[in-house]
């Protein structure tokens, strides 16, 4: 199986299980660390924008599959948001939205800089004349 194939199975099991997780009472005990639900939150939602844009990448140019990457991972927030509004023992959260949006917005920054300077510096480079 090749690679891109991984990341798109790895993507989908991971929206699955982020969905799957928002209909279930909460499993975090804030007591115990404060706030590790958003840095969950962060963590999660930056890999699966990382993710989208991986994905999507060799179909799309870098610019244009990093804000889909983007737009797609804020509404999937927003969604398990809205899902979890009606979930009994959970509670919306527009604090879980933001951390959501922060870790998308790190992770593809991060994944953005490394293309750009991979594409920049390090392909150049590798191109050398044949002779």
């Amino acid at each position: 199986m090749p690679v891109s194939r991984y990341r798109q199975v790895l993507l989908l099991v991971l929206i699955i299980s982020v969905a799957f997780e928002s209909t279930r009472a909460p499993t975090i005990n804030n007591n115990i660390i404060p706030h590790l639900d958003k840095g969950v939150h962060f963590f999660v939602f930056g890999l699966i924008a990382w993710l989208i844009a991986v994905v999507l990448n060799p179909h799309l140019s870098t610019g244009i599959s990093t804000l889909l990457a983007f737009m797609l991972s804020t509404l999937f927030g927003l969604a398990n948001e809205w899902i979890q509004a009606f979930t009994l023992g959970r509670c919306s959260d527009l604090n879980d939205v933001l951390a959501d949006m922060a870790g998308a917005v790190i992770f593809l920054l991060i994944w953005f800089a490394s293309a750009w300077y991979k594409n920049k510096w390090i392909a150049p480079r590798t191109k050398r004349p044949l002779l």
